[in-house]
């Protein structure tokens, strides 16, 4: 049996087929939207050792330099002695393994124990970090690490930089110990649902869904979809259409925006006017699969630019005295999350 890393049980969470996916075709996975939101996740993890670690005594696991056997052997040593803080700390048990951003050691009570802190560059506790803190928790504990505390931090939007090289307040904790502590049996059969989808030798069948896109883009979108016939004008044209409303059309089997009825669409404004989309799909003239400039609003031509081309994040943005009074928000940690 295979260790699975929190990234693998985490993505068997969102759906089957990813994990099987990301075991067996890992070169079928879009990774083009990825590096930025690791680049934001580095750099808030730079900033992050800074603030739990002010004179620089801790250690940090190198996974890169040792391995993963050598990462963890040497997790186990300085867990064990209890020095000083411990940064990426790897833990595993059969079937599962899982590195803590940030572990403190606490003797409060006169024998060791460590306070576990997750580091996050969102600005609040999305739904799925719970998911995540509940896995590290019980592969930490389920390993023998005695854990004081277990906390999630994330970016304090009303943090305010004063240009001193100084970051204390940026990060704020939520304490998620008896929460994280209570979902021991649902975890370890998340590990065992995800060892049996790992052993599988063909991808399970899998349809194409919410889960796609929620809480993450799936990076196999693309392959799953390969055999989807797309329709001219696809209900996420419709700007002001939420979610699960646009989901509801699509389970009472509505594809297209021209066959939705018009008594179903209040609220909605339409990019033009539906009487003039033709009901037979005319041919194109585009050379790609891109949509005509003209029908692609501002925003969504911003969104597109950004996406394609987003230039890379450097620690300087923290450092720049130009952040002054506008909080961190505007450095994207509101749509990137680690």
């Amino acid at each position: 049996m295979k260790n699975l890393s929190k990234s693998k049980i985490i993505a068997y969470r969102q759906c089957p087929k990813r994990l099987w996916l990301e075991i067996h075709k890992p070169d079928l996975r879009d990774d083009s939207g990825s590096e930025m939101v690791f680049q934001i996740g580095y750099e808030v993890g730079d900033v992050a050792r800074d603030i739990y670690d002010p004179d620089h005594t801790g250690d940090m696991i190198d996974i890169a330099e040792l391995g993963h056997g050598g990462a963890l052997a040497r997790s186990n040593e300085l867990l064990a002695l209890g020095h000083q803080p411990i940064f990426e700390a790897g833990v595993t048990i059969e079937g599962a393994l899982a590195y803590a951003d940030v572990m403190l050691p606490d003797r409060s009570d006169g024998t060791l124990r460590w306070q576990m802190i997750e580091v996050k560059s969102s600005t609040a506790v999305k739904d799925y970090h719970h998911d995540d803190i509940a896995v590290q928790t019980y592969i930490a504990v389920t390993s023998g690490v005695n854990l004081a505390s277990v906390s999630l931090a994330h970016i304090d939007n009303s943090f305010v930089y004063q240009g001193d090289g100084n970051y204390k307040g940026l990060l704020y904790e939520v304490d998620l110990t008896a929460e994280a502590l209570s979902r021991s049996a649902e975890v370890k059969e998340w590990i065992a649902g995800a060892q049996a989808v790992a052993a599988l030798e063909q991808e399970p069948e899998v349809a194409t869904g919410p889960q796609c896109s929620k809480p993450f883009t799936c990076g196999f979108c693309d392959y799953c979809n390969r055999d989807v016939v797309s329709p001219e004008y696809p209900l996420s044209s419709l700007p002001r259409l939420h979610y699960r409303k646009r989901e509801q059309f699509k389970a009472d089997g509505y594809e297209d925006m021209r066959d939705v009825p018009d008594d179903l669409l209040n609220n909605v404004r339409f990019p033009e006017s539906r009487s003039s989309m033709p009901k037979e799909p005319q041919p194109t003239s585009h050379p790609t699969d891109f949509p005509p400039t003209s029908s692609i609003s501002k925003r969504s031509c911003s969104q597109f630019r950004f996406g394609r081309a987003a230039a890379p994040i450097n620690r300087s943005r923290f450092n720049s005295a130009s952040i002054g009074s506008t909080n961190l928000e505007t450095f994207g940690t509101r749509n990137f999350s680690i």
